[in-house]
C-alpha cells in the first residue's frame, strides 16, 4: 500500500504546495502488545477492564495520527467510560428482562428505548469530540437531540421503508448534519454536498451491483439445472442464492458508503483555514476488508491487530488536508477563545457509544 499508488483528487481552489496526506505511523507489532494485554485483562476482570482497554486503543491510534507534524490526543479515562457502560448495560438488561417475561410490554416500551438511544448517541458524539484534541485544542459536537433522532434513526428507517428511493436524500442530510455540527475549538466545520450527487452515487451503485447479481443469478440457474439433472438436493442452490444476497448487500454498503464518504470529505472545510479531501477506492477497501476477514480466520485471531492497523492506515493515507492560513496563529487564536469556556463540565459526559 505504498503512497505512490494512491490517486488524490484535488479541487481547483486547493493550494497544491500545501497539500498533505494524513499520516499514521503506528506499527502493528506495537498494537499487538496493547491488544493482547487488553484482551487478557478484560477476560480476567469479566469485562470491567474493557473500558480502560478502549482508552488505550484510542490513544494508540490517535497518538500516531499526524497532521502538520502534530499528533492527536485522547483525554478520556477508563472510569468515565465504565460509568457510561454500566448505565447503558443496566438499561439494556432491564429491557431484555422485560422482553423475556412480558413480550407485549417490551413492544410498547420499544419507542421509549429508541428515544433513549438517540439521547445516548448525541451524548456519545459530544463526549468523544470533547475528549479528542489536536495541539491542545479540543473538538466539540453541537448536534441537538431531536435532529440526532431524526437524521440518525428516523431518516434511515424511512429510507429503507421507501424501498431505497429516499436513501440518497436522507444520506445527504445525515452526512451534512454530521459534518456541520463538529467544531475545532470555536471554529465550525462545514460541508456543501448536493442531493443530486448522492442520487448519482446510489444509481451507479445499483448498476454495478445489479450487473453482478445478474451474473450470480445466471450462474445459480445453470447450477440448478445441473443439480436437477443429477438428482442432487437443491440445498446447494439455496446456499448460492443466500450467498448472492449477502454479497449484494456487502457490495452496496462498500460502494455507496465509500462514495458518500468521498463526497462529504471533498467538500469539508474548517472555517476558512483548512479544506479536506478523500480518495478512497470502493474496490480497494472491499479487498482490504475481505482479505482481513480471512487473515483473522486463518490465524485464529492472532492477525487481528495487523488487520485493524492496515485498515486504519489506508483510511489515513487516503484522507488529505490543505491548510490555507498560518496554522500557529490559528491555533493561538482558538486557544484564547476556548480559555473563556473551560472544560470542567466535560468530566460529566461519561457515555461512550460508537456509531
Amino acid at each position: 500500500m505504498g503512497e505512490r499508488n494512491i490517486k488524490i483528487e484535488i479541487p481547483d481552489n486547493a493550494d497544491r504546495s500545501n497539500l498533505r496526506r494524513i499520516e499514521f505511523n503506528g506499527a502493528a507489532s506495537a498494537y499487538f502488545g496493547i491488544w493482547i494485554s487488553n484482551s487478557v485483562l478484560s477476560i480476567i476482570t469479566l469485562g470491567i477492564y474493557s473500558a480502560w482497554a478502549k482508552v488505550r486503543r484510542k490513544q494508540f491510534f490517535l497518538n500516531h495520527t499526524i497532521i502538520d507534524e502534530f499528533p492527536f490526543a485522547y483525554h478520556a479515562t477508563g472510569w468515565q467510560l465504565l460509568i457510561g457502560r454500566i448505565i447503558v448495560f443496566v438499561v439494556i438488561l432491564a429491557y431484555s428482562t422485560v422482553s423475556a417475561f412480558v413480550p407485549l410490554v417490551s413492544i410498547a416500551v420499544l419507542p421509549i428505548f429508541v428515544l433513549c438511544l438517540a439521547w445516548v448517541l448525541n451524548r456519545s458524539l459530544r463526549f468523544n469530540a470533547k475528549m479528542t484534541s489536536w495541539r491542545n485544542v479540543r473538538f466539540n459536537w453541537h448536534g441537538t437531540y431531536w435532529k440526532t433522532l431524526f437524521f440518525f434513526l428516523v431518516g434511515p428507517a424511512l429510507g429503507i421503508a421507501s424501498a431505497g428511493i429516499l436513501i440518497p436524500l436522507f444520506s445527504r442530510y445525515y452526512y451534512q448534519y454530521y459534518a456541520d455540527n463538529f467544531s475545532f475549538g470555536t471554529e465550525r466545520f462545514s460541508a456543501s454536498t448536493k442531493i443530486g450527487s448522492f442520487y448519482a452515487a446510489f444509481g451507479l451503485t445499483l448498476l454495478i451491483t445489479g450487473g453482478l447479481v445478474a451474473l450470480a443469478v445466471f450462474a445459480t440457474v445453470m447450477m440448478s439445472v445441473t443439480t436437477l439433472h443429477s438428482g442432487s438436493i437443491d440445498n446447494l442452490v439455496v446456499l448460492l442464492i443466500s450467498l448472492g444476497v449477502a454479497a449484494y448487500l456487502i457490495l452496496v454498503y462498500f460502494i455507496y458508503a465509500v462514495m458518500c464518504r468521498n463526497m462529504l470529505v471533498r467538500t469539508l472545510k474548517l472555517g476558512d483555514a483548512v479544506s479536506f479531501g478523500s480518495s478512497l477506492s470502493p474496490a480497494r477497501l472491499c479487498w482490504i476488508t475481505v482479505s482481513n476477514f480471512f487473515a483473522i480466520i486463518l490465524s485464529l485471531g492472532l492477525l487481528y491487530p495487523w488487520t485493524v492497523v492496515r485498515l486504519y492506515r489506508y483510511l489515513a493515507q487516503n484522507t488529505w488536508y490543505d491548510i490555507h492560513t498560518d496554522v500557529d496563529h490559528f491555533i493561538d487564536k482558538e486557544q484564547e477563545k476556548m480559555g473563556a469556556f473551560g472544560e470542567e463540565f466535560a468530566d460529566l459526559e461519561g457515555f461512550d457509544v460508537s456509531i
